[in-house]
């Protein structure tokens, strides 16, 4: 049949035009799509076919067709069921099967017998018995399989730089040729791709297109190339429309990224056609369910879930149902060969926006629920925990005595039960997830797991139709089907959210095959980029290559194929700009600029110049940065403020001032202006809350103390700062637990624990006589009931704190009972304004106690004892160090336990009391035992009295200001909130306006 050789697209276009129902074969679909409607621009197209090379070859064939996902997939188990001898030891390793993907398709596309693969020698052997055992098990038709099937393909066929490298693709192109007319378009001068289409027959000769006009650019970073390639599109725009405009990658996938964000600073639109491929919230969200069902339904890989934001919103109140998603066409091409995805219906963006239920702040209370309740794993105990931790909360709403905690404790319910109602189904479901099943069991369980779980499963569900055609029953174990869907779930392709119109083309050289722009840019042309590393096979390297067949060795192959895609790249342009970056991104090493970057450069400036030194097409720039020092030729609002700041205004007193006004931001000149005064000597609300509105100064006085209940531990703070008592007492910022250190139990945890083993014993045995006795049996029973509640990582850890616990409760019993004049326990956590009755003494008293000040308390007095003189004594229990410092009555405000306590002792007993103790009744501090200086009634209320009109004072004032004591920094929670130096910063502060708030913080301290 009659066949031409073009050269040019215009030519191409010409010949399209005298066969109106040709079909046009292109690398990828894109680039078919984009050439006839490039061509419909310039006279009418109809019945024109468009497609990629890979669908025409499995067009016409099964329609049964098998992706590269569910090749992969069949590869996974045919290596987990056979013995290799040389491949053994790496079968198991993550990337094996990839590259035997690899290395069997060029095997079967060079057609190479399985007899002459075992002469390789060990190597080879398994090679063939993997062969074998995949054309056995191989179902539906892959590539190979269409090429080797007779062909169907007739009629007029135009292939647009498409140059053949194997056997199959050779046979299959000669069937073509011969079927109907043809017309290749060849734009370079590759002799081997002439040779092969012209044949020997006669074809039509046209010149080529003339050569593009290049410029260089030797640049510092990726970064700065971005910059860089955006600045020289810039420039092109005065003449020349964005969809004119082009940037090629080699590796998109690593490229992608600095390019987009130069682009969207510069508020250029782009078009990525082979989609933006990054880390996908749906896909890692499934693969952490797979990890849950596999660890026994972990509730950390199920929290790891909830964290990327997944979670559907449900049908009503409280009611999740499985998404009625339609039929969701595969990702892969080769599975649609009459729609491809554009055509398609377009898969919705997985939306990020926060929705009622799922929101952000609902699923960090989900979080946060789930940790609290201990759930660890396994079906029952998520159930018995949940369950558990919803009554606790109920039991303390009911004794909560601030109407506040009451609402709070009523949403954190009603969220409970949404998270019981979402998590529950979907932890049954993952029960028996360990379980082998056949790949269409696996297959239908994943997507009934995606509908449920996903706001959006419609990417998930593309990459779940390309395992249709894998019908085998064959069990497949969870680990292989996490080991396949793991790369193709961890970063999925979104395809791009808008039409290729009035936008800039990026894509690979691929996709500009058959097509023309008016300028180009190709970026990273670095040595080992483009071109890429030649690297030989790792399953059978080139010298095995060679002796199967001469024209099976890989690394001329891939030299030719790198030739041809950086060629074609040339050619898609007038106009065309190479860049490559001196420092690598990922190492920070030197590079020099690629072979082919070499090459052009001696052919336009010869051996002498250097290449390094070629800048990017506009010289401007001040030294040591690469912004110029023009504000007309930056590209985003950042450079523009460098170049002005650079500029003449940075020559005149006041030159930034222009950052105050710069894009009307009152962020950025507010943020300056606080960071200014923080460092003055003059007190400003920069350094912390300072009132100015009679609004917040309302707002201040409703959580002074005397309208709002306080713990002892809240009004101490205020000695040590206002500002961490402003943090701790009015805000009630709590610093979250640290769970990253697994050997040791926390220090909170260990207190609870050991204050909890104190209560059951004296409840258990009132006479410090006889507690020995009962020490090993109640810190067994304590101990048994925290490790249900918390179920440690590491058990030995735990157990070991529980034994050090056991030593120091022996210990302090010892010490108790050897006193002279032995006393008797009257009470022990005697609390009132606190919830949860059931582990308190009963004459507690579940209202706030009422101070003689009119202020109101909640805590919980460790131990009232009764001396043989029947007066009565406050035990305060301490697990930590014994302090340096000594203690007076109040010891400057930061001791106030004692006297607050004996107050509500007096007051719910009855009686008076004589005296408090402090006992560090541990090993560790030597069952110390330090009598705090103690205060009769009379002087006792003066004293508080006197410290609540100082804090009631500061919240009349609407000031609290950091004014740390010496040291307290150090050991202070919010530190990460004020930073490290703030006892340095505030120490020179003075000030006549805020003269009375620290005249009243010394007033505080000044106390006995």
């Amino acid at each position: 049949m009659s066949g031409a050789l073009l050269r040019n697209v215009e030519a191409a276009r010409a010949w399209m035009a005298q066969w109106p129902r040709c079909t046009v074969v292109a690398p990828t679909r894109r680039a078919a799509d984009a050439f006839v409607r490039e061509a419909a621009l310039e006279r009418p197209v109809m019945g024109v076919n468009r497609r990629s090379l890979r669908q025409w070859v499995l067009e016409g064939g099964p329609q049964l067709r098998t992706s590269t996902l569910a090749r992969r997939a069949e590869l996974v188990r045919v290596v987990a069921e056979t013995e290799l001898e040389w491949f053994g030891e790496v079968a198991s390793t993550p990337g094996f099967v990839a590259a035997l993907d690899r290395t069997l398709d060029e095997l079967r596309r060079f057609d190479i017998p399985v007899e002459h693969l075992e002469k390789v020698g060990p190597r080879g052997r398994d090679l063939a018995q993997l062969l074998q055992s995949y054309e056995r098990a191989h179902t539906g038709t892959d590539e190979v399989d269409a090429l080797r099937a007779p062909s169907r393909s007739d009629g007029p066929h135009l292939f647009l730089e498409i140059a053949p490298s194997d056997p199959l693709l050779k046979r299959r192109l000669a069937d073509a040729r011969s079927s109907g007319p043809w017309a290749a378009l060849i734009r370079t001068r590759d002799p081997e791709a002439l040779a092969w289409w012209s044949d020997g027959r006669s074809t039509e000769r046209v010149v080529f297109d003339r050569p593009a006009e290049l410029s260089f650019a030797s640049v510092a970073d990726v970064g700065s190339e971005a910059r860089e390639v955006v600045r020289w599109l810039l420039r092109h725009t005065e003449r020349s429309p964005f969809d004119r405009l082009a940037i090629l990658l080699r590796h998109p996938s690593q490229q992608q990224a600095p390019l987009e964000a130069a682009l969207a600073s510069a508020g250029i639109p782009s078009f990525f056609a082979r989609g933006v491929r990054r880390p996908h919230p749906a896909g890692r969200a499934v693969l952490a369910l797979l990890r849950c069902g596999e660890e026994a339904q972990s509730a950390s890989r199920f929290a790891e879930y909830l964290s990327f934001g997944q979670v559907p919103e449900p049908e009503s109140e409280g009611r999740w149902a499985a998404s009625n998603v339609d039929w969701v066409p595969p990702g892969d091409d080769g599975q649609l060969v009459f729609a491809s995805r554009e055509e398609a219906e377009p898969l919705p963006p997985s939306p990020q926006a926060a929705v009622a239920h799922g929101g952000l702040d609902t699923l960090r209370r989900w979080e946060r629920w789930i940790t609290d309740a201990a759930v660890v794993g396994g079906v029952e105990r998520w159930r018995r925990r949940l369950d558990g931790l919803r009554a606790e909360w109920t039991r303390n709403a009911r004794s909560a005595a601030d109407p506040s905690e009451q609402e709070r404790l009523a949403e954190d319910i009603q969220s409970l039960r949404r998270l019981e109602a979402f998590a529950l189904p979907v932890v049954e479901s993952l029960a028996d997830w360990s379980r082998a099943r056949s790949w269409r069991d696996w297959r239908a369980r994943l997507e009934a797991l995606a509908r449920l779980t996903l706001r959006s499963p419609e990417p998930v569900l593309s990459i779940l139709a390309e395992l249709a055609p894998l019908s085998g029953d064959g069990l497949v174990e969870a680990v292989e089907l996490r080991a396949v869907l793991t790369e193709a779930l961890g970063e999925l392709r979104e395809e791009p959210s808008r039409d290729p119109y009035g936008a800039v083309f990026i894509g690979t050289p691929e996709d500009a095959a058959g097509r023309s722009f008016d300028a180009v840019v190709l970026p990273g042309l670095t040595e080992g980029r483009f071109p890429v590393v030649l690297r030989e096979d790792p399953l059978l390297p080139d010298a095995e290559r060679e002796r199967l067949r001469e024209d099976l060795v890989l690394r001329p192959r891939q030299r030719q194929e790198e030739r041809r895609a950086f060629a074609r790249c040339l050619r898609a342009a007038p106009q065309v700009l190479l860049t490559y970056p001196r420092i690598a991104d990922y190492d920070s090493e030197s590079q020099v600029p690629s072979s082919f970057v070499l090459e052009l450069w001696s052919q336009q400036h010869g051996l002498e110049a250097d290449p390094l030194e070629a800048g990017p097409p506009s010289r401007s720039y001040g030294p040591g940065w690469r912004v110029p020092f023009d504000p007309a030729e930056t590209v985003d609002e950042a450079e523009y403020d460098v170049a002005v700041a650079a500029g003449e205004a940075s020559k005149t007193p006041g030159g930034a001032f222009y950052l105050r006004e710069a894009g009307g931001n009152p962020h950025l000149a507010r943020a300056l202006e606080a960071r200014v005064h923080r460092g003055f000597r003059r007190v400003s609300p920069a350094d912390g809350l300072w009132a100015r509105s009679d609004r917040l100064r309302d707002w201040l006085r409703s959580q002074a103390p005397k309208a709002r209940i306080q713990s002892a531990t809240s009004l101490e703070s205020f000695a040590a700062c206002p500002f961490k008592y402003w943090m701790h007492a009015v805000l009630r910022f709590r610093p979250r637990m640290d769970p990253s250190h697994p050997h040791v139990l926390h220090p909170l945890t260990k207190g609870s624990i050991f204050h909890e083993v104190l209560f059951e014993l004296q409840q258990a045995e009132p006479k410090a006589e006889r507690m020995l006795a009962r020490v090993a049996e109640v810190v067994e029973a304590v101990g048994r009931r925290w490790f249900d509640e918390l179920c440690p990582a590491l058990p030995a850890v735990y157990w070991k704190t529980i034994a050090d616990i056991e030593d120091d409760v022996r210990g302090w019993v010892r010490r108790a009972a050897e006193r002279p004049r032995p006393r008797e326990t009257v009470a022990a956590e005697l609390a009132f304004g606190m919830p949860g009755h059931d582990r308190r003494d009963p004459a507690s008293r579940a209202e706030a106690l009422r101070l003689p000040t009119g202020h109101r308390l909640r805590g919980s007095v460790d131990r009232v004892e009764r001396d043989e003189d029947g007066q009565l004594h406050i035990v305060d229990f301490k697990s930590g160090k014994v302090p340096e410092r000594g203690f007076g009555p109040t010891s400057g405000g930061r001791q106030l336990q004692p006297l607050l306590y004996a107050e509500a002792t007096e007051a719910i007993l009855g009686r008076p009391v004589l005296g408090a103790t402090l006992h560090y009744a541990t090993l560790r501090a030597g069952f110390h035992e330090r009598p705090a200086l103690f205060l009769g009634a009379a002087e006792r209320q003066g004293v508080l009295r006197q410290f609540f009109e100082q804090v009631d004072g500061q919240h009349e004032m609407g000031a609290f200001l950091p004014r740390p004591e010496s040291g307290a920094c150090g050991r202070c929670d919010y530190q990460p909130l004020c930073g490290p130096r703030e006892e340095q910063r505030t120490a020179h502060k003075l000030d006549d306006e805020a003269g009375s708030a620290f005249a009243r913080l010394e007033r505080v301290r000044g106390m006995p």
